[in-house]
C-alpha cells in the first residue's frame, strides 16, 4: 500500500501545481525537493518517524501528562534492522539523527520517494522546470502528470468508510481493514493541519479532485488510540521545529522529570512494608485496574512525593501512569483483575527488589562516613588510603545505580513497545498490529 511518506509528498506536489499561475499547469504536479527550501519539510520528517513507527521499525519513547491526547515525543529507537526491501531502509539506518533536528540530514533528500511514486505507476515524469533564484543558482522543479487519479479515489473512499466506522454504530467492517484506512487518513490530516506551505493541502486537493469532499472531525480509531497519540506527538514536535519554537526541547525535559518521579515513586512504593497487606485487603478477593489505581493514588508513597515538594498534576499523572504499568505486568493472564495469587507473588518480588536496591544505596552512604570519620586524622599515607577507599565506595554506588537505570530502561523500553500489543478489554491502548503495516 501506499505509505504516508509517499502520500504526504503527492499531495505537496499536486497542492503546489494547483496555486501556479498559469492554467494549463494546474492539473499537473510539480516535485521541488522539499527538504531544501520548505518549512514543510519537517513534515516530511515527521512523516518518515510515522511509517517507520507504524511498521514498528522503531520505538517512541514518549510521555502522556495527565488525561491529554498527546504523547510528548522525545527520543526514538531503532528495533528492528532487517531489510523491508523498501525505500524507507534508507531512512531507518538514520532516524535518530532524522528525529533530533526533525529534518533529513546532510546529503539525504527526498529522490528515493519521488521515484518509488513513480515506480508505482502513480506519477509520470513529463519535464523539468528550472528556475533561476538569484544570479548564480537554480533550482530544477520535476513536473509530473497525475497517472493514476483512482488512487485519491480509494483515499476518498478510506476517508469516507472511517467516518462511518467512528460514527455509525451498525456499520459493518467486512475486511477488518476499515480501521487502519481511517488511522492512515487521519494522519494525512494531522498532518496537513499542521503544514506550513502545504497547510490543509489534503482537503484542499481532495475537494478539486474528488468532488465532492468535506474534511470533517476523525480521529484514530478506538483499537489504535494510544498509537494516534504518539503520532500527535510526532507532529506536534515536528511544529515546533518548524516555528523555531523556544520550546521543542520541553518535552524532553519534562519526559527526564517524570522519569525521575516515577523511579522516586517506584522505590517509595515497594519498599514501604504495608503496602501488600493494603493491595491484598479487598473482600472480593479480586482488584480491578480502577481499584488499583484509586490504592496507589491514595497510597502513603503518592503522598510523600507530594510533601517533598513534586508538583500535584506531575505526581497524579505519574502515580496513575506507574499504577498502570504495574498492573499489566501483575496481571499475568489478562483478565483484567488481579487475583491474590498474582498480587502476592509480584509484590513481594518488587519489594524485595526495592528493599535490596535501598539498602545497598544504604551501606554506601554508611561505608563513606565510616571511611571519613575513621581515618580524618591519620596520617598522610592513610589519608591516601582513605581516598582510594572513597573513590571504591563511589564507584561502587555508580555500578549499583547504573544496574539500576538499565534494569528501569529495560523496562520502560519494553513497556512502552509492549503496550500496542498486549490483549486488554478497554481501547485505551492498541491492539495486536501486523509486523508489516500496509495501509
Amino acid at each position: 500500500g501506499l505509505t504516508v511518506t509517499e502520500c504526504f509528498l503527492l499531495f505537496v506536489a499536486l497542492h503546489t501545481g494547483m496555486q501556479s499561475p498559469k492554467k494549463e499547469f494546474r492539473e499537473l504536479a510539480f516535485g521541488m525537493d522539499v527538504t531544501k527550501t520548505r518549512h514543510d519539510r519537517v513534515m516530511l520528517a515527521a512523516a518518515l518517524i510515522i511509517d517507520l513507527y507504524m511498521r514498528q521499525r522503531i520505538a517512541v519513547n514518549h510521555w502522556v501528562l495527565g488525561e491529554g491526547d498527546t504523547a510528548a515525543a522525545y527520543a526514538v529507537e531503532v528495533l528492528s534492522v532487517r531489510s523491508m526491501h523498501h525505500f524507507l531502509d534508507k531512512y531507518c539506518e538514520r532516524v535518530e539523527e532524522i528525529f533530533k533536528d526533525m529534518r533529513l540530514p546532510r546529503g539525504m533528500s527526498d529522490a528515493a520517494i519521488w521515484k518509488s511514486l513513480e515506480q508505482r505507476g502513480i506519477l509520470k515524469h513529463r519535464a523539468d522546470a528550472v528556475e533561476r533564484t538569484c544570479v548564480c543558482l537554480k533550482t530544477t522543479t520535476a513536473i509530473y502528470d497525475l497517472e493514476d487519479p483512482q488512487v485519491l479515489e480509494e483515499i476518498k473512499a478510506c476517508y469516507f468508510n472511517g467516518a462511518l466506522l467512528l460514527y455509525d454504530r451498525d456499520y459493518d467492517d467486512r475486511d477488518g481493514m476499515t480501521a487502519y484506512r481511517l488511522m492512515f487518513v487521519t494522519i494525512m490530516q494531522e498532518l496537513f493541519r499542521h503544514a506550513f506551505e502545504s497547510r490543509d493541502a489534503f482537503a484542499t486537493v481532495m475537494r478539486h479532485r474528488c468532488p465532492p469532499f468535506e474534511a470533517g472531525e476523525i480521529q484514530a480509531p478506538p483499537a489504535l488510540a494510544h498509537a494516534g497519540m504518539v503520532i500527535r506527538g510526532i507532529v506536534d514536535r515536528a511544529q515546533r521545529f518548524g516555528s523555531q519554537s523556544n520550546t521543542v526541547h520541553l518535552s524532553a525535559e519534562a519526559a527526564l522529570y517524570q522519569e525521575q518521579v516515577t523511579d522516586r515513586l517506584h522505590d517509595v512504593f515497594f519498599a514501604s512494608p504495608a503496602i501488600l497487606q493494603r493491595f491484598t485487603s479487598s473482600k472480593k478477593g479480586e482488584m480491578t485496574r480502577h481499584e488499583f489505581v484509586r490504592n496507589l493514588q491514595r497510597s502513603d508513597a503518592a503522598r510523600e512525593l507530594r510533601y517533598e515538594g513534586f508538583p500535584v498534576e506531575v505526581v497524579r499523572s505519574v502515580v496513575q501512569e506507574l499504577a498502570e504499568r504495574v498492573f499489566f505486568e501483575v496481571d499475568v493472564n489478562r483478565d483484567g483483575t488481579l487475583s491474590q495469587d498474582e498480587l502476592h507473588s509480584a509484590f513481594q518480588k518488587k519489594h524485595a527488589e526495592a528493599t535490596a536496591r535501598q539498602a545497598a544505596l544504604s551501606k554506601v552512604s554508611v561505608a563513606k562516613e565510616f571511611v571519613k570519620s575513621r581515618y580524618i586524622d591519620m596520617s598522610m599515607s592513610v589519608r591516601e588510603r582513605h581516598k582510594e577507599l572513597e573513590q571504591e565506595a563511589r564507584q561502587y554506588e555508580r555500578r549499583l545505580r547504573e544496574e539500576n537505570y538499565t534494569k528501569l530502561d529495560q523496562r520502560r523500553r519494553i513497556w512502552i513497545t509492549s503496550l500496542e500489543d498486549l490483549k486488554l478489554h478497554d481501547y485505551e491502548v492498541d491492539n495486536d498490529q501486523p509486523e508489516e503495516f500496509n495501509y
